[in-house]
């Protein structure tokens, strides 16, 4: 296992890795009497979680990092699949599938990802605060090529997080992914490293929290991989000296 600042249990992972890789339904399987089911759409989204979560775990249990991306793969093909079928889908859940385009360096799906309509990702069930919305359609406004559309929305982020109403949890959680996207618009390369160190240290330090200390998505930072790829594609040096920031993961594309 590798060797994480929050110390997660090898042993609680491994149990997970089993149980959330062994229960993948697959490819095969999926068909779309079953998709279009109502009674049967949530299995897609328990299957993208399931696969994403594998992939986090794959790389923590030092797995090969085809076996990683293969995970990254099945995730992406079940939020297509509700994409597809009209499965109401949450930021979230795009905010996942995006992530997993880019870092897969999947242009034609994530571009098809990031010209979706608010609508498509907003889940009567997942409240978010409008800041979320904003950074999140920022990072698409990037991938489809809009700066100008980007930059809008990353003053607008900025604003709110200079808004005393703005909650101190949500400020730590946006800030560094903020600056990062600021660096990719600015092609900022001392910008982008600045912004990456702050976001490892907030990141470390949300899953050293007992509740979050097991959980898979504390096995590597997935959106900043995600938005690496936008860095890159900037002319942005990518370097990584953290265990959450595996660049190896970026190897295809």
């Amino acid at each position: 296992m590798r060797n994480y600042p929050h110390q997660p249990s090898e042993s609680n992972w491994t149990q997970q890795y089993g149980a959330a890789s062994t229960c993948l339904l697959p490819r095969a399987e999926v068909t779309d009497d079953a998709i279009t089911a109502a009674t049967n759409r949530s299995f897609l989204r328990v299957n993208a979680t399931m696969a994403l979560s594998s992939a986090h775990f794959a790389y923590g249990l030092e797995e090969s990092t085809p076996t990683v991306q293969g995970f990254f793969r099945e995730a992406l093909f079940f939020y297509e699949s509700m994409e597809r079928h009209g499965v109401p889908m949450s930021i979230v859940d795009i905010s996942y599938a995006l992530s997993t385009a880019l870092i897969l360096g999947d242009d034609a799906r994530a571009k098809r990802l990031s010209n979706l309509p608010r609508h498509r990702y907003t889940h009567p069930e997942v409240m978010a605060a409008e800041i979320m919305y904003s950074l999140l359609e920022a990072e698409m406004a990037l991938v489809r090529g809009d700066r100008e559309a980007a930059r809008k929305l990353s003053e607008s982020v900025n604003a709110a997080l200079q808004d005393k109403r703005t909650l101190p949890g949500t400020v730590r959680e946006v800030k560094p992914m903020s600056a990062l996207l600021r660096a990719c618009l600015d092609a900022d390369e001392s910008a982008w490293a600045d912004a990456l160190k702050l976001r490892n240290i907030a990141f470390g330090r949300k899953f050293k929290q007992p509740e979050l200390q097991n959980d898979a998505f504390g096995a590597f930072d997935l959106h900043v991989l995600g938005v690496s790829r936008l860095a890159r594609r900037a002319g942005i040096e990518l370097r990584s000296e953290s265990v959450y920031f595996p660049l190896e993961l970026l190897e295809t594309g």
